[in-house]
């Protein structure tokens, strides 16, 4: 009595319990080790607050795609929890498990999301824990409309920029260039990100005809409807810069804008 299991039972116990979908009886059991006597690996809690965060954006949202605030506060409290007994089990947070408590405050769209997720980024600013893409998308999207154009710039400096970045923070540079008033750079981003607009929408049907989880696609879909149209935000731009930019420049840029959109 009070010996832990050894790793390969409780390994098998918590599979079958994420099998069973009883994320709730597994975030009880990590929070009170005194009692269930299991320890929690960092594969465990990333599994974890994916499906909490999962239940956050989607699995919160009742038939007619309308979120149940009580539901998704709930999801979201667990993940906060969840990321509280990784550091009770001495795991070091990543920066995918901040990723997590971000993007379900601000995809959720309340104020009391938005205000948790402001709090963690500024965390993580002070820990220098660079930001996933997920994250600094949204971050900047907070920013932004908030019209705090420099912590927006400061989320995108604490990036990890090992890969090219996803099209949504991609959108966030062109406003912020918009703000900034540099046509010519506007110009050439907005270029770039309809070209690769074009491809992603490609490879979006592509990935449909796939083995993609239904869950994935919605997740996905979650956080693509949180942003401003990019047609809105270019479009800005154009007649913002339509004076500063030739004829030529400017034409194409729509076309290429209502070709993408159909509009």
């Amino acid at each position: 009595m009070g010996i832990p299991m050894d790793q390969t039972d409780a390994a098998i116990l918590i599979d079958n319990m994420f099998r069973c979908r009883g994320y709730e009886a597994i975030l009880t059991a990590f929070c009170n080790r005194f009692k269930y006597r299991l320890i929690p690996t960092s594969d465990q809690i990333h599994r974890l607050m994916n499906a909490f965060y999962g239940a956050a954006l989607v699995e919160a949202k009742n038939q007619e795609g309308i979120l149940d605030k009580n539901l998704h506060f709930l999801a979201l409290d667990n993940l906060y929890r969840t990321f509280a007994a990784s550091l009770y089990s001495n795991i070091t947070p990543t920066p995918e498990t901040y990723s997590y408590l971000i993007a379900a405050g601000v995809f959720g769209g309340t104020e009391e999301g938005i205000r948790r997720s402001m709090i963690t980024a500024q965390e993580m600013i002070s820990l220098s824990v660079p930001f996933t893409h997920t994250a600094a998308s949204a971050m900047c999207m907070v920013y932004l409309k908030a019209g705090s154009i420099d912590m927006a710039v400061k989320v995108l400096n604490h990036s990890s920029m090992e890969e090219p970045l996803p099209l949504h923070t991609r959108l966030q540079e062109i406003n912020l260039l918009i703000s900034r008033n540099s046509p010519n750079e506007f110009l050439q981003e907005s270029k770039n990100y309809l070209k690769e607009l074009k491809e992603s929408q490609v490879t979006q049907k592509e990935n449909k005809s796939t083995n993609v989880s239904e869950r994935d696609l919605a997740i996905k879909e979650a956080i693509e409807n949180a942003f401003p149209p990019s047609y809105e935000i270019i479009g800005k731009g154009l007649e913002k810069f339509k004076n500063d930019l030739s004829i030529e420049s400017v034409k194409e840029l729509e076309m290429n804008l209502k070709d993408i959109y159909n509009r």
